[in-house]
């Protein structure tokens, strides 16, 4: 950890990874080890006065360049439609088709046939033949058997 001040390797490291270098690079770039740049990087990223000077450069930077979504998009779509080689074209076309996620959108469906509505007739029929089942399973077999005990229940009346 620092202790507020920045050696000159300090500097140049938060000035390298604010313009965009990889960590690794930018250790290696500063003149520390080349053996384990990207572990050096990573401590280096982890002291607080270094993290606060590449915050301020990165802040410093995107005010002397106001880059913005709008700008970016406007420019890529000039050079879609007005690139100089067909080649800049189509990548500023791909560019632009997949930050709008035009190549992930899945095809629109099949159209389906239209539901069918419910066959009440069928189920109600359905319904009846099992309730007769039950009832043919609960009366006793033979004439006579259990009559007095269970006296007959009413018919089951027919539906429409």
């Amino acid at each position: 950890m620092s202790n507020g001040v920045l050696t000159p390797r300090q500097r140049r490291f938060a000035q390298l990874v604010a313009a965009g270098e990889r960590v690794g690079d930018a250790a290696l770039a500063a003149g520390y080890s080349p053996k384990r740049p990207a572990e050096a990087g990573e401590r280096l990223l982890r002291d607080p006065v270094i993290a606060g000077e590449i915050r301020m450069r990165m802040k410093e930077r995107r005010e002397l360049v106001p880059l913005d979504r709008e700008r970016v998009l406007d420019g890529l779509a000039r050079l879609a439609f007005e690139g100089e080689t067909e080649r800049i074209r189509l990548r500023a076309l791909d560019s632009l088709a997949k930050h709008f996620a035009l190549y992930k959108r899945p095809m629109a469906p099949p159209p389906r046939d239209p539901p069918q509505p419910p066959d009440y007739e069928a189920a109600r029929r359905k319904l009846r033949e099992r309730i007769e089942q039950i009832i043919a399973e609960r009366e006793p077999a033979g004439p006579g058997e259990g009559d007095a005990a269970k006296p007959p229940g009413p018919p089951i009346p027919a539906t429409r």
